[in-house]
């Protein structure tokens, strides 16, 4: 018999003391964790778990419990108040900074050895959708066209070849761009209306 600190009655009522497997787990069915994690959640999921383990669970819920719920209760109408104030005002500024004229910018860069691609960055200013002018790029111009993210972390139209002229007089006929937002740069690396 293997040698331990304990006395034969404490060993004993230690090893009866042990938890039986396997373990009989409740989750909770709005947040999916056990019931023991829903307050780790945000006050407004917690309010939900609450809610739910009160209807589907009423005997594990406790009176411990109703003043949480009573407590998370009022800090959610405080943090809804809160964040809808937080929302009006993010919509009402997001429209004062909006572009009255916003500029596409139409470059060629070099590749791999002499390949070349065209690049279309500020699409999405002009409320021209990125991934549709890319499939029309590669109809129009049987060549490769992606949305790919610039190293400024923009989002950008880049079309394998040389098709700046191709690419602002598509922009302009068939996408309705106003020449006034085309521009191109130069071998200078300047950017020039391109009309």
């Amino acid at each position: 018999m293997a040698s331990h600190p304990f006395s034969e009655e404490e060993w004993t009522t230690c090893v009866g003391n042990q938890d039986q497997y396997p373990y009989n787990v409740i989750y909770c069915g709005n947040c999916s964790l056990p019931f023991e994690y829903c307050e780790y959640n945000s006050p407004e999921e917690f309010q939900r778990c609450l809610l739910w383990r009160r209807e589907n669970y009423p005997e594990l819920f406790s009176t411990y419990d109703e003043s949480l719920l009573t407590d998370a209760l009022k800090n959610v109408t405080v943090a809804d108040s809160l964040s809808k104030a937080v929302e009006n005002n993010s919509h009402s500024s997001s429209k004062k900074k909006a572009p009255l004229n916003p500029e596409i910018v139409i470059t060629r860069a070099q590749r791999k050895g002499r390949k070349q691609v065209t690049i279309i960055s500020g699409l999405d200013k002009a409320g021209v959708k990125l991934s549709e002018f890319s499939k029309v790029c590669k109809k129009q111009f049987s060549c490769g066209a992606s949305v790919v993210t610039a190293p400024d972390m923009r989002e950008v139209v880049e079309i394998q070849g040389d098709h700046l002229q191709e690419t602002l007089h598509l922009l302009k006929d068939q996408f309705s761009v106003p020449q006034e937002y085309l521009y191109v740069m130069d071998d200078n690396k300047r950017k020039v209306h391109a009309f």
